[in-house]
């Protein structure tokens, strides 16, 4: 069934491609296409029942006990779960410490907390479609300190001492990235913005933010690959305790070669995907790097090179499905025959349900610069089903994801950060969040030098580099210890 999927999925890329692509055949293409799935997802479910191992897949797996949460999850004073239960009439979350909990009740129902999210998004939602940089201009700093006011300060009184958050979300805010909410406007009291600026203060500067889309995302026993087999109780008493991660190897995929006519807008060269490459190599010198880039970075190749990894950075673009997230997937260079004509069968999409049965047993970290690669869809038993979810279940020990379309010129900035931070011997929760911080701190006192990439530019005066834009679109699922 799934080397039936590949060859459909080749053979509509390929028409798609094609300067005259015939619609009579696109239809006949997609209609096998979808039928393909809906068998396979049949088949999965089968998995799913008959053997525990492909349970975690399709969100069956067992829910932790508090007493675990509060050990594996949770594991230290300075660390706090925080879980959102949104309901029709209001939304209840439970703040999970080391040796305490408290449930809090928000007078927010379901509709409310979509409304307030999507008002806050709505600018970012309407760039994504219609690239029109300009869009970006209605982010809305009040929009986000009122949010920060309804869904984090009634928290506050329970996160005393607390430096890093792992949150849960639901609903709605599995969409809203916390850390670019506001909690302090310029002229509020509590916050003095640097000398010169006129900027709020961000949640990024008072936590660090993991995500846990779903219960085994957070599970720290949970090293599913293909073979299916959980971590053992050594392994788990070693992520209650914080065991450092040593990297010795690392693999970079960067801007895949693609044909000249890429599928959909935005889908072209990343050249600064090789700047990154560039930042991993130089700021982490004791690892021993190898770099997949333009024809080399085949699916072939990713399944030879990724399981040997400490540390895997792709540089790439995707393909997203909203309707099933597992069809969902990253864009890789073509194989190619003796002439340099694509082979049949190989084609250049791997998918997030692939990428979950290649194995990573070394529990690697991975990040993730392709563009909206977070932003899947919701499940009421597991969250979001995403490609992060995916490198997860395969067995990566944090993923760091991107939840719209990056700037090709401020990512590699923020990058660097990030891996100066890592190298300097900050975990990757705290290596993105200290990224974030001194991008902020750079930019705030700098003109504008460089506006997002777009089908119309807005002039670099009218949008501040300090903007959440280029900063808040990163985040990290999974435990990151």
């Amino acid at each position: 069934v799934e080397e039936r999927l590949r060859q459909l999925q080749d053979a509509l890329l390929m028409e798609q491609r094609q300067p005259r692509a015939r619609p009579t055949l696109l239809a006949h293409l997609r209609r096998r296409l979808d039928a393909a799935k809906r068998e396979h997802e049949a088949v999965l479910d089968d998995l799913a029942l008959r053997f525990p191992a492909h349970a975690a897949e399709e969100g069956l797996s067992a829910p932790l006990t508090l007493r675990q949460v509060q050990r594996w999850v949770v594991g230290d004073r300075s660390a706090a779960l925080i879980e959102f239960l949104v309901c029709p009439a209001a939304t209840y979350v439970w703040v999970i410490r080391r040796d305490a909990v408290e449930l809090v009740e928000l007078e927010l129902g379901e509709a409310e907390v979509r409304h307030a999210v999507e008002r806050v998004l709505r600018p970012l939602e309407h760039f994504r479609r219609s690239g029109d940089a300009e869009e970006l201009l209605g982010l809305s700093l009040p929009r986000l300190r009122g949010l920060y006011r309804e869904i984090m300060e009634p928290l506050l009184p329970h996160l005393r001492g607390v430096e890093r958050l792992r949150i849960v979300p639901s609903g709605a805010l599995h969409r809203l990235p916390f850390e670019m909410l506001v909690a302090r406007l310029p002229d509020e009291p509590g916050w003095r913005p640097p000398a010169g600026t006129l900027t709020p203060l961000y949640l990024v500067e008072q936590f660090e933010v993991v995500y846990g889309p779903s219960a085994t995302l957070l599970d720290p026993r949970l090293a599913v690959g293909s073979a299916g087999a959980e971590a053992s109780g050594a392994e788990a008493a070693g992520a209650e305790a914080g065991t450092e991660w040593e990297p010795a190897s690392a693999l970079v995929v960067a801007d895949p070669a693609q044909p000249r006519r890429p599928v959909g807008r935005g889908l072209g060269p990343l050249p600064g995907a090789h700047r990154e490459a560039d930042a991993v190599r130089g700021l982490l010198p004791t690892l021993r790097v190898e770099v997949l880039a333009g024809a080399r970075a085949t699916v072939a190749a990713y399944r030879d090179c990724a399981p040997a990894a400490d540390l895997l950075h792709l540089a790439c673009h995707s393909l997203l499905d909203g309707a099933a997230p597992w069809y969902s997937g990253i864009l890789l260079a073509a194989e190619t025959g003796g002439m340099g004509a694509m082979r049949r069968g190989a084609g250049t999409l791997l998918h997030s349900y692939e990428i979950a049965e290649i194995p990573l047993p070394r529990r690697p970290l991975v990040v993730l610069t392709a563009c909206e690669i977070a932003h899947g869809s919701l499940s009421s038993s597991e969250g979001v089903i995403c490609l992060a979810r995916a490198f997860a279940l395969a067995g990566a020990r944090a993923v760091i994801a991107s939840r719209w379309p990056l700037d090709d010129r401020a990512t590699p900035r923020l990058i660097e950060h990030f891996y100066r931070a890592l190298s300097a011997g900050a975990g990757p929760a705290g290596a993105l969040a200290e990224a974030r911080r001194r991008l902020l701190a750079e930019v705030r006192n700098r003109p504008p030098d460089f506006a997002p990439a777009g089908d119309s530019a807005v002039p670099p005066a009218l949008l501040s580099p300090a903007h959440p834009f280029f900063w808040a679109g990163f985040s990290i699922f999974g435990l990151a210890q």
